[in-house]
């Protein structure tokens, strides 16, 4: 959740990776696909201080393997009907939002197994680890990360809530809409670009008992020297997953351009069923399949 910056810079790095022509179609929906990059994690920010059933939604759909995970979201895509024009816009906009969400799958799969083992050392959390690595990118294009909004180009509206919703059948426009929104709201709060804000945060965390949880959002005035070998492995597997979202994206694309409609459903069951989708979110292979 606080590698936000993580997920954009490398949707922004896949970007230039993909053909013309799937550059051209993202351009015409460029919102959704920043969205998409968010991948689950926008149902963390469902009244994000209380781990209540969305939040607990958004973890579900971690824990589930790319097969699964792709063959649910592709599945409700195909059920988007209506006449000609409007099945076609709604598809148009769910289809932007899938490869957004393709590169956040791919990031996280690539790089959360080794946070979670760097996690069990001791050196450091998971989230503070992922929050350190988004200042470090923040830095590394010379802007000041205590000053960085996350959310530039993160633009809630009520469009993009149909659209992902309809993906999402477990959830409702309302929620999606308001968990959006929630998202921008909460990223806001936890700017500290003030010692005085930063210091009334951390104070009233701690008295919430929110403290550990939390804290890694606000981004650190300094770098974590706890992080800092963990990070250089990180750059290494962000590195890897590149061009392996890049082709995820342009063969997904190809296989919605096929026609007939029942050629384009048997490509994607084929699409979903190869082996850069054994991983959950997490990056484990699980046993079964949830």
């Amino acid at each position: 959740m606080p590698s936000m910056y993580a997920h954009q810079k490398f949707g922004n790095d896949v970007l230039c990776l993909l053909p013309k022509k799937v550059r051209e179609r993202i351009a015409e929906q460029e919102d959704l696909y920043h969205i998409g990059l968010q991948g689950p994690d926008i149902f963390f920010y469902h009244k994000p201080l209380s781990w209540g059933e969305i939040p607990q939604y958004g973890n579900h759909l971690h824990d589930l393997t790319g097969h699964v995970f792709w063959e649910k979201l592709l599945t409700q895509y195909f059920l988007l009907s209506g006449d000609d024009g409007e099945m076609q816009e709604r598809r148009g906009r769910a289809r932007i939002y899938l490869y957004g969400v393709l590169c956040h799958y791919t990031l996280d799969s690539t790089c959360h197994a080794f946070i979670d083992e760097t996690e069990r050392t001791g050196v450091t959390t998971h989230a503070e680890l992922e929050g350190d690595y988004d200042r470090r990118l923040i830095a590394a294009e010379g802007r000041d990360p205590v000053c960085e909004v996350l959310t530039r180009r993160f633009h809630p509206s009520r469009e993009a809530a149909e659209a992902i919703a309809a993906l999402y059948p477990e959830v409702t426009e309302d929620i999606v809409e308001k968990t959006l929104h929630s998202c921008v709201s909460f990223q806001r709060l936890v700017l500290c670009r003030h010692a005085w804000k930063r210091n009334l945060i951390f104070t009233a965390l701690r008295l919430i008992g929110k403290y550990d949880s939390l804290h890694p959002h606000i981004m650190n005035k300094e770098p974590d020297p706890d992080c800092q070998e963990a990070e250089e492995r990180l750059d290494e597997l962000y590195r890897e997953a590149l061009p392996k979202a890049a082709f995820l994206i342009a063969e997904l694309d190809r296989c919605l351009e096929l026609f007939p409609e029942e050629a384009a459903m048997q490509q994607c069951r084929t699409y979903t069923e190869s082996t850069d989708f054994d991983r959950d979110f997490c990056g484990m292979v699980p046993q079964q399949e949830k």
